[in-house]
């Protein structure tokens, strides 16, 4: 044995792998296949011929291109993976009274409640203002018209029959206008609440056209209450003494 082979039998398999790039370009090619014999003796190897050292070499570039490739398709996968959406507005919906407290609120008649939820921007729909439209025996006509304004606000209108819509929300230019379109009007639910709605907040003028078409002054509310009393209970004045005047008494 030499004394390089002597100093080379002395390197660890990873200092003999150092020592393999670093001299490889520089050793004469004879002393090389020196090199690498004693090399994977060293390691306890035997030394692979030209087949195999051309398999593992493909064998290694076949495991970089699935690496790669593996690599790629996570990545496209993440950018095309969808950012969670975090979600700003409330979580609870209309669709079941039972779960939402505004329409809770309405069918227990506790409008100090439900004044509070909707100066805490509590959501609001269409379905909350029908079902609130729908408990006047019970439901202060100004608790509903305070829904309707939170509605309209948020969707721009409320759903409503037109009719019933400004008159609900004292709008009597509206309501006459609608008004006019309606040659008779056969006093359905919707029509004789509209009515009662323009004598808490529409001017005279729209309870005299509301009578010209039909309505009688006579009638009263879900909850019992006469026009004159509706009149004064909502402090409309010039109703009160509309309705005095065409001898309308408690």
């Amino acid at each position: 044995m030499t004394e390089f082979e002597e100093l080379f039998g002395s390197l660890s398999p990873q200092e003999l792998g150092e020592l393999l790039e670093n001299v490889e370009t520089a050793a004469p090619e004879s002393e090389l296949r020196k090199l690498r014999s004693l090399s994977f003796k060293k390691a306890g190897l035997k030394k692979p011929g030209k087949g195999k050292v051309f398999y593992f070499k493909a064998l290694a570039l076949a495991a970089c291109f699935c690496a790669v490739l593996l690599c790629a398709v996570v990545g496209v996968r993440t950018l095309e993976k969808p950012e969670a959406v975090v979600q700003t507005e409330p979580a609870q919906t209309l669709s079941s009274g039972e779960t939402n407290p505004l329409m809770l609120a309405i069918s227990k008649g506790d409008e100090n409640l439900i004044e509070k939820l909707l100066g805490s921007k509590v959501f609001v729909s269409s379905d909350v203002l029908n079902y609130a439209v729908n408990c006047t025996s019970f439901l202060s006509y100004t608790v509903i018209k305070e829904i309707a304004a939170a509605v309209k606000n948020v969707f721009g209108s409320t759903g409503l029959d037109p009719l019933l819509e400004n008159t609900l929300i004292g709008n009597s230019e509206k309501a006459l206008e609608e008004l006019e379109k309606r040659d008779k009007m056969l006093m359905t639910p919707s029509e004789k609440l509209a009515f009662f709605f323009s004598v808490a907040f529409c001017d005279s003028d729209v309870v005299e056209a509301f009578c010209e078409k039909g309505a009688d002054l006579s009638s009263t509310d879900a909850a019992g209450n006469s026009v004159l009393q509706i009149a004064e209970k909502y402090g409309n004045a010039e109703n009160e003494k509309y309705a005095r005047d065409q001898g309308i008494g408690q």
